[in-house]
């Protein structure tokens, strides 16, 4: 039975990351002719949650089926499932990015992540590194689980001294944290209901206040580089733990609908991560509508998130219907 909550939260993580991508262009890529200060803030907070949701989701299903049904007994047949749905796509989209953007991207990035199919090779490389793992962390207490990520999370800043990213081995250290918290997610759903029943004025605060503080680091720089870096690499983290944990915990009280829409979206999310971020690319590439889309900072935005997820999902499902779909989405 499929998982409402987690269809909600995977497609409303999906929907930050289309706003993101919409907003990159305006001084998060590198190549950014032009900087909107407040949109540069606005993408560091939607950055700090929804990749981290994707991760933690993905530990949430995976231990659950680990534990609850024999779909990953034969460590084989797990990692065949895992290349077949990461690694062949991500080899496929990235050769077209790189067909389609020659001049952009150059095909030796394809062991570093390719663009936005990064989240791809990492989330390939986690799953390997988790289930080698899983004799060791099955048998962990939750509160042992828990140091580990607080471990984890204090070791993820390593990541700036590291001078490649080879496998994307900076981004598997920056969310590998997260997997785990999806793990203990998917191992303490009777205690969250204990804490929501006892706990959810207090939630409600801690909700709020991560948000408010996470918000303001990231419109804020200070003069010291020590500072950011603090910040950027180990308080706004902790602060998204935060966010997700107390908003995953509240939404235990929602009764979500098993809408067709949301259906329909959470179905063909990867499809959709997948290509509004090349059509994106295709836009801002385009000499006359990279000069509209910087002079029409406030509408252009907004189109290249209409068109952008619309025509995605329509693509997506479109390939959905394939006789060899499952090797693309």
């Amino acid at each position: 039975m499929r998982n409402l909550q987690v269809s909600y939260f995977r497609v409303g993580a999906m929907m930050i990351v289309i706003i993101y991508h919409c907003l990159c262009y305006y001084g998060i890529w590198a190549d950014s002719p032009i900087t909107n200060p407040i949109y540069v803030g606005l993408c560091k907070f939607m950055n700090s949650i929804d990749m981290p949701v994707f991760f933690i989701i993905s530990g949430f299903l995976y231990v659950d089926k680990l534990l609850n049904t024999e779909k990953y007994n034969n460590s084989k047949d797990f990692f065949k499932k895992k290349v077949k749905r990461l690694l062949i796509p991500y080899l496929f989209w990235g050769i077209v990015i790189n067909i389609l953007f020659i001049n952009r991207y150059h095909f030796i990035s394809m062991l570093d992540g390719i663009s936005h199919l990064w989240f791809l090779l990492t989330l390939l490389v986690v799953f390997i590194i988790v289930h080698l793992m899983r004799e060791k962390w099955i048998v962990m207490k939750i509160s042992s689980l828990c140091i580990l990520v607080f471990i984890l999370l204090l070791i993820t800043p390593l990541r700036i001294l590291i001078p490649f990213d080879f496998l994307t081995i900076k981004q598997i250290l920056q969310y590998l944290p997260y997997f785990f918290i999806g793990i203990i997610f998917s191992r303490s759903k009777t205690s969250m209901e204990t804490l929501l029943a006892k706990n959810h004025k207090l939630l409600i605060f801690s909700l709020l206040c991560g948000v408010s503080l996470s918000i303001f680091l990231c419109f804020y720089t200070s003069n010291i580089h020590l500072i950011n870096t603090i910040s950027k690499y180990i308080i706004i983290p902790f602060l998204s733990i935060i966010i997700i944990s107390s908003s995953w915990i509240l939404c235990k009280r929602i009764n979500f609908k098993d809408a067709d829409i949301i259906r329909s979206l959470d179905k063909n999310s990867m499809g959709i991560y997948i290509i509004h971020h090349i059509l994106i690319i295709a836009a801002i590439s385009n000499t006359q509508l990279s000069v509209i889309i910087g002079a029409h900072y406030i509408i252009s935005p907004i189109l290249l998130f209409l068109i952008g997820t619309l025509a995605s999902w329509k693509i997506s499902s479109w390939i959905k219907n394939m006789k060899f779909s499952s090797y693309l989405l």
